[in-house]
């Protein structure tokens, strides 16, 4: 078997083979986090270790490019995912036609499961079913995501947990108030997170807090930014010394944007829903970059989050979360340099692609017995 990797990640408006356009030129500023976060530090890893590459983004309206996938000793199934429903039956129907002949001829399908895809009622979570079936081998961003994949995968399928990288190179100080009343609080996310944060912003209350000079600054795109301007609507708010700014994210500026918008904010708000299922096994990746950029986050108690506790805070209830920021704020930029630089090591980008070597030579020697864990802080084989 040729030592080849071939790696698919759909792309909504791009077909064919990629590998020149997203790796050698601008391969980091791709527009998909997960495609920052997985796959590329997947492909350094592959050029390390002498395998040829290929990178395609499958669509049955181009069956052409079935033809040219060639033969792989390994194919890396990046994240599968689109709002589109007529996408949707285009991704699939390519993706798992390639997947198929790839099997047929010995290849070693591995499958990076980074969102709990299954569970859901539509064309992607049919997809997941299919991919998971064809796949010898899972990759996750977290043990959550395993733990919750584990119902619906076969007990001898070898799986793997590596943690997504850190996207802020710098370790940002933390800016200290010294006696400045004024706090800028940021949220970035995706607009299927939108909701956990206006449900977050109407649990802010407290008469305290209205009255301070606060600035809420919103990176996300525009159907977010929707959503958010009518809950900021309530006359509560309307009454308070707040002002709110709206920032579009911007697909081509990442993670350049992020950073900027990061090394402005005083406190992170990143809510979420540690009961949904969709949500529980969330990657580290975005209390990560908010840590690093010197900002105090404020979160939902979410499994991977927990394993940062002793720098952010964490709970559910978020009028009281900001008010305890605000109020030990420098006190906490003090104690949260203690432990900083130790906790956020295991996400380093380079330790995470000398683990993405590691189970590329795992998956090429073919000694997958049984279930393996990668921690990319030490490695351990069970």
């Amino acid at each position: 078997m040729d030592k080849k990797i071939i790696c698919l990640s759909f792309i909504e408006n791009k077909s064919g083979e990629k590998l020149s356009e997203l790796i050698n030129k601008k391969s980091s500023n791709a527009s998909l986090a997960s495609f920052r976060l997985q796959m590329y530090p997947a492909l350094i890893a592959a050029k390390t270790l002498n395998f040829d590459r290929s990178l395609w983004s499958m669509h049955s309206a181009h069956p052409d490019d079935f033809l040219h996938l060639g033969n792989a000793s390994i194919c890396l199934v990046g994240k599968m995912s689109t709002t589109d429903e007529l996408l949707s039956h285009s991704m699939a129907m390519a993706n798992l036609a390639a997947i198929s002949r790839l099997k047929r001829k010995g290849t070693h399908i591995s499958l990076l499961y980074c969102d709990h895809q299954i569970i859901k009622q539509n064309n992607i979570a049919e997809l997941y079913s299919d991919l998971i079936y064809y796949a010898d081998s899972i990759i996750f961003p977290s043990v959550a995501m395993q733990k919750l994949a584990s119902a619906y995968i076969r007990k001898n399928l070898c799986q793997y947990v590596i943690r997504d990288p850190w996207q802020i190179k710098n370790l940002k100080d933390y800016r200290k108030k010294m006696g400045d009343k004024a706090y800028t609080i940021g949220w970035f996310g995706a607009p299927n997170n939108t909701a956990y944060l206006c449900n977050a912003l109407k649990q802010i209350k407290d008469p305290a807090l209205l009255r301070m000079k606060l600035t809420f600054r919103f990176l996300g795109r525009p159907i977010s930014h929707e959503l958010i301007k009518v809950t900021i609507q309530d006359k509560a708010f309307a009454k308070s010394k707040w002002k709110f700014e709206m920032i579009t994210w911007d697909n081509n500026s990442q993670p350049q944007q992020l950073e900027n918008f990061l090394s402005k904010i005083d406190i992170a708000v990143i809510p979420s829903d540690p009961e949904d299922p969709a949500k529980i096994g969330v990657s580290h990746n975005r209390l990560i970059d908010s840590i690093r950029s010197g900002c105090i986050p404020i979160a939902s108690p979410m499994p991977s989050y927990k394993e940062l506790s002793k720098i952010c805070l964490l709970g559910k209830d978020f009028n009281q979360l900001l008010k305890a920021a605000i109020l030990n704020y420098d006190r906490l930029c003090d104690k949260y340099s203690i432990y900083r630089e130790k906790l956020v090591s295991p996400f380093d980008p380079a330790t995470n692609i000398k683990n993405w070597e590691l189970i590329l030579r795992d998956i090429q020697k073919n000694t997958m017995v049984k279930s393996k864990n990668i921690d990319t802080c030490n490695p351990i084989f069970l």
